[in-house]
């Protein structure tokens, strides 16, 4: 399957190669006509393609983020409210699920800091409102102290500092005071007294005592201790915003790539419904509605403008409840995901199908195997007219090795794999049954530590084999390449054929057994094949990895011309 990967996500590509064999002749009918359309149309292909990579991180995100569920729920929990598991816990669930409530919320979070010291130098103004009372005459207002106390730089009255110094200590300046905090006095008086000197009046007739002004200074002196306490406090207050701003960004990024899946598939769907794959688009709506019915809240929730782009301005707690839900119901993504996997990995074998149109076809379904023009779909594609099997219960390859006979066993197989997983094959024509079962023997080696020669392992496993073949339903497909190698031809060929006619026997097997041997070749009915050898002078050969009828007499009784293929065989590979 690598050879055909352009997948445009790891989804998809996982899809392509891990995909078994269908049974559903509708499923593998609609997969064939989506991937005929598809590599019809460039433009199609190019759009979906475009929409499935904007998945990509989406899918990566999402397998992400329920790995790192702790690390989001470390940097979200502080902004849930309390669930009271016996005051209530209904009710605080409902809240916690509520955008409006969890947007408070933040913002709360976020000034908490800044509103316990406010309010500590809320107590602290009253207090030096009491002391600037004293100080400057007056009767202490709790009012006035509340109002003015905390010593805000917003509330100051500094409009009276641009009295003239003359009017500042007069009646009628005094008079303009009243009705501003006493610590605003204080300020005023001590930036009089700092710049004419303690205890020295702007009014000669009237010297203010040295221990009044000395006062007057101090409580000034408090009075900018405060404002400076109360701008770190701004400054925290700001700290803590950003820094959730920030924290809250780290989630609701992911979060905008995950939502991306829904909208991207949405327009999927359409796109493929405008053009007639109703087989997709349906698979996509059915997924959409899927994830909608298991999980209301969150497929809403994704579908709004908060996580239609990634930007700083979005509602926390719709982010919040996203998370939460996410967390639940991560797995309700997982049919939409996988839908997508498989749209994905068609439109690769379209673009497959696009290279090389003339290299692949539809089959049809059909009781017996007839390939024309086959090749194997691993091997670049040759314009040589391929190979041509005819269907029958036992098909009978022989001719030496490196002939072709393993290439010839490994196209079919493939070609019935491929025409069960997405419909089409690598040949010019087909004719297909649906197989329950495909089989094949791998080459089983005997060890010491088993206590088993070669022979006996492989016997085995053909025994292996014929019991799965009579247990299997349905149609089966059973490929064996070379059996019982390295045994006396003579015994070799006797087992090969009682185990062909075993297996014969149950009435649901295709055959095809590659052999050394000749005797199977003279079992009744059999189909006989060989690929092609040709030699052009001698010890000069061709090989064209070409099926052709009859048994390969050549290899079995002319030993001069097998010598001189072996050797040329040998050269060819650098053996010699």
């Amino acid at each position: 399957y690598a050879r055909y990967d352009r997948t445009s996500t790891s989804i998809g590509k996982a899809v392509l190669t891990s995909q078994v064999p269908l049974l559903d002749p509708v499923t593998i009918q609609a997969r064939a006509s989506s991937i005929v359309a598809l590599a019809q149309s460039a433009d199609q292909r190019v759009q979906i393609q475009k929409l499935l990579g904007e998945t990509e991180a989406g899918m990566k995100e999402l397998v992400e983020y329920a790995g790192g569920a702790k690390l989001y729920s470390e940097i979200t929990s502080p902004f849930y409210l309390p669930e009271w598991r016996y005051f209530f816990p209904g009710f605080f669930t409902y809240l916690n699920n509520t955008p409006r409530v969890l947007d408070s919320g933040v913002a709360l979070s976020a000034a908490w800091k800044g509103v316990v010291l406010l309010n500590a130098l809320a107590l602290s103004g009253v207090f030096t409102e009491f002391l600037a009372s004293r100080f400057v005459g007056g009767d202490f207002s709790f009012a006035m102290a509340l109002k003015n106390g905390p010593g805000s730089i917003i509330m100051r009255h500094s409009p009276f500092r641009s009295m003239d110094d003359d009017m500042l200590l007069t009646p009628a300046g005094l008079a303009r005071l009243n009705g501003i905090s006493y610590r605003d006095k204080v300020d005023l008086l001590s930036a009089i007294y700092y710049e004419r000197g303690v205890g020295v009046s702007v009014d000669p007739s009237n010297r203010t005592p040295k221990a009044k002004a000395i006062a007057t200074l101090l409580t000034g002196v408090h009075t900018g201790w405060i404002d400076y306490v109360q701008l770190a406090s701004f400054k925290d207050a700001i700290t803590a915003l950003n820094d959730i701003w920030k924290k809250m960004g780290t989630v609701h990024v992911p979060l905008c790539k995950v939502a991306r899946i829904i909208s991207a598939a949405h327009e999927l769907a359409g796109r493929l419904e405008s053009c007639n794959e109703t087989y997709l688009s349906q698979k996509i709506y059915d997924a959409l509605e899927h994830l909608e019915a298991e999980s209301l809240r969150l497929y809403e929730i994704l579908s709004t403008e908060t996580f239609a782009r990634e930007t700083d301005v979005y509602s926390r707690g719709r982010v919040l409840v996203a998370h939460r839900w996410l967390l639940k119901e991560w797995e309700s993504f997982k049919m939409l995901c996988t839908v997508l996997g498989e749209l994905d990995a068609i439109v690769s074998w379209g673009a497959v199908v696009a290279e090389e149109p003339q290299a692949w076809s539809r089959p049809e379904i059909a009781d017996q195997l007839i390939l024309q023009g086959l090749h194997h779909p691993v091997l670049p594609f040759k314009n040589d007219g391929g190979q041509d099997v005819d269907g029958a219960p036992l098909i009978v390859i022989t001719g030496p090795n490196g002939s072709g006979k393993t290439t010839a066993l490994e196209s079919v197989a493939l070609a019935a794999v491929l025409h069960q997983t997405w419909g089409i094959v690598p040949a010019e024509r087909a004719y297909m049954p649906i197989y329950g079962t495909i089989a094949t023997s791998l080459r089983a080696l005997g060890t010491v530590a088993s206590g088993k020669s070669r022979f006996m392992a492989q016997l085995e496993q053909l025994d292996a084999l014929s019991d799965r073949i009579k247990a299997a339903r349905g149609v089966v497909l059973a490929v064996v390449d070379e059996p019982l190698s390295g045994t006396v031809q003579d015994t070799a060929g006797k087992h090969i054929v009682e185990w062909c006619k075993k297996c014969l026997s149950y009435g649901t097997a295709t055959i095809m057994v590659a052999t050394h041997c000749a005797e199977p070749a003279k079992i009744e009915n059999a189909v006989l094949l060989q690929p092609e050898v040709i030699e052009h002078a001698p010890g000069n050969f061709e090989r064209t990895f070409k099926l052709i009828p009859g048994v390969a007499s050549w290899w079995f009784s002319d030993i001069a011309r097998r010598d001189r293929f072996i050797v040329w065989l040998a050269r060819l590979e650098g053996r010699i």
